[in-house]
């Protein structure tokens, strides 16, 4: 695993000081500009936006913060370098520990974490991404601190509370009960999709053994009513009574959104008496497609246990059936509805685990010796495969992965076949018949394949074309540029607020039609709040629709627009005033390569700093001298 964080997360992010441009991505930047705004302020508001608010988890940023703070070091370093690596460890152990607490097998526990790790999509196009929306490793390796933060909480609470089913009585130690608080409040903070997944899960599993048995799960029903009253406190507190944050009740959801079936839905359009037994089709098979390996190691676990099926188990059943409640119900123009799903991927992958160690302790008598003709063509199946989609890696444009009907097919059919002999397990899962055990078992080869796939080949091709492995799209992060924005970093007040000329980074314009408003770049490494810079991620943005946002059909904030416009391109001295008396606008920062502005600003402000990429105006203000208190005279 720390050969894919070098990979997929260290060179596709160097340090800024150490290359010319380059151009990180979206929530890179803009968790990088949380950071920064949490390691000076508190309260924390949105420092893309100045003094708007930010109904968020921030426990990812105030790590972040903290570290930088304790240490002295870059905030930069620290997010780039120092923090992913330490909490990937923690939560492989973790699900080490899991695995084997669940299974009570030893080789479980590296099984588990390899499945969450590694088994990703049926997917053999060479490059992280959603064919069937499964980005589980593509967020553990950095794209989501708070999803990675999250799962640190998640896991520990998840085996206490397997343990506790387990015991099927409530434990009298309120030690046991503060630690489940205690991360409970951790995943509150971290992820605010986690709570209401365990909500679910425990409302599900109390729910069965009701119905199933008339049994009260006293220690469920404890913990249920814990995270209730914690994620209540927190929807207040954190997140301010925010919204969804742009989710949309679109079923199948997620399976709409897979590229593989958006491909082939384009097909039938404008024919609705297809529609109805296409998406009936879809959702198997999408779900197959992305959760390929958890669903038949599950449907092992259960088969090998027959009726011995522990109620811990029935709970991370739970736990993964609550996780594809949104994946399948709502729709996210970001695809955020998937990370419910992926927190309850991760107790299928236990699952997972459990039934691949029983699998394989009950077929080792049955393999010893001379081997089925099937299995001796297995290895060298996986490893064709493995060298065609490398070659394909290499001598294919990356353009073409998820736009060509050559991946799109094979995924689907790949999938089709998944869930076709999950099926077939399940119907004789006692049995264990070759029949389905060796396609099965390709099929599982290629789901682990996908992730170091994603990874490696995309490293070989860029290496075969002389290519950088870090973004150089749109402007980015220019050495001029960067100057700049560590000039207004040591040298003005950590509460002043800079006003920018430019709204977009222009590395993700394609396909929009026009600039879309996504730079954080200012805020993320000045660790200055900023008037108005990107704002795709804005709260207000959400309200109003992020896809509709991010191609310019509504803006957010017209008013600001309009303020920042008139002084960038006109000189207004007027609109000027009106930025440093409400908005405390201190500073005006000119980005040259990316926006150019007018050249009489130094007619209302003074120039501080100059270089061939940067312009920075001090804007002149005088702080208002308080008044003299009156004298009170009293007759003594």
């Amino acid at each position: 695993m720390l050969g894919m964080v070098a990979l997929a997360y260290f060179e596709p992010n160097p340090l800024p000081d150490q290359v010319g441009r380059v151009a990180y991505g979206l929530d890179h930047v803009w968790n990088l500009s949380l950071a920064g705004e949490v390691k000076h302020h508190w309260p924390v508001t949105d420092p893309s936006v100045s003094g708007t608010a930010l109904p968020y988890h921030l426990f990812a940023s105030v790590d972040l913060a903290a570290i930088s703070q304790v240490t002295g070091l870059d905030l930069a370093v620290v997010f780039f370098r120092l923090s992913l690596v330490p909490l990937l460890l923690v939560f492989i152990v973790e699900l080490a520990w899991a695995g084997v607490v669940v299974s009570r097998r030893a080789w479980a526990g590296p099984v588990a974490a390899a499945l969450v790790l590694f088994a990703g999509e049926i997917d053999i196009a060479p490059q992280i991404g959603r064919s069937f929306g499964n980005e589980l490793t593509d967020t553990v390796l950095g794209l989501s601190p708070s999803f990675l933060l999250g799962a640190v909480f998640f896991v520990p609470a998840l085996v206490l509370l397997y343990e506790g089913c387990q015991a099927m009585s409530v434990n009298g130690d309120w030690r046991r009960w503060m630690i489940v608080g205690l991360l409970f409040c951790g995943c509150a903070g971290a992820k605010a999709t986690i709570l209401p997944l365990v909500i679910v899960a425990l409302g599900l599993y109390v729910a069965w053994r009701w119905l199933t048995s008339r049994e009260r799960a006293t220690h469920s029903l404890i913990a249920l009513a814990l995270a209730i009253v914690l994620y209540l406190g927190a929807y207040i507190v954190i997140y301010g009574a925010a919204g969804s944050y742009g989710l949309d009740l679109h079923v199948p959801g997620a399976v709409r959104q897979m590229f593989t079936i958006e491909h082939v839905a384009g097909l039938i359009h404008g024919q609705p008496l297809l529609a109805i037994p296409f998406w009936a089709a879809a959702i198997p098979v999408g779900l197959a497609g992305a959760y390929a390996a958890p669903l038949i190691g599950a449907v092992w676990s259960f088969g090998m246990r027959g009726a011995a099926v522990a109620p811990g188990h029935l709970l991370l059943v739970a736990v993964f059936i609550a996780g594809l409640g949104p994946f399948l119900l709502f729709t996210h123009f970001g695809l955020s509805q998937v990370f419910f799903a992926q927190y309850g991927l991760i107790a299928g992958c236990l699952l997972a685990a459990d039934g691949l160690c029983l699998l394989g302790s009950a077929l080792a008598p049955q393999l010893h010796g001379a081997r089925p003709r099937p299995a001796r063509l297995l290895p060298w199946l996986v490893a064709s495969l493995v060298v065609a989609a490398i070659l394909l890696a290499v001598l294919r444009p990356s353009a073409d992965y998820y736009s060509s009907d050559y991946y799109s097919y094979i995924h689907l059919a790949l999938a089709a076949a998944a869930a076709t002999f999950a099926l077939m397990a399940w119907r004789s899962r006692r049995e264990s018949r070759t029949s389905t055990l060796y396609p099965l078992s390709v099929l599982l080869t290629l789901a682990a394949l996908n992730t170091p796939l994603d990874v490696l080949a995309p490293a070989i091709r860029r290496a075969a074309r002389n290519e950088p492995p870090y973004g150089t799209t749109g402007h980015g992060l220019t050495p001029g540029l960067l100057q700049g924005l560590h000039w207004l970093r040591a040298r003005t007040r950590s509460d002043d607020v800079v006003a920018v000329s430019n709204y977009s980074s222009r590395s993700i314009d394609q396909g929009f039609g026009q600039r879309v408003p996504d730079d954080y770049y200012y805020s993320a490494f000045a660790e200055r709040r900023v008037f108005l810079e990107g704002w795709v991620y804005a709260q207000r943005a959400f309200k109003l629709g992020e896809q509709q946002v991010f191609a310019g059909i509504k803006r957010p904030f017209p008013k600001r627009m309009a303020l920042n416009e008139a002084v960038f391109r006109h000189a207004n001295p007027r609109a000027l005033r009106t930025l440093a008396d409400h908005y405390h606008v201190r500073y005006l920062l000119v980005d040259n390569p990316h926006r150019r502005a007018t050249h009489q600003l130094h007619t209302i402000a003074h120039p501080a700093y100059h270089n061939s990429d940067v312009t920075i105006y001090k804007v002149p203000w005088k702080r208002p001298t308080a008044p003299r208190p009156k004298l009170l005279l009293t007759g003594h």
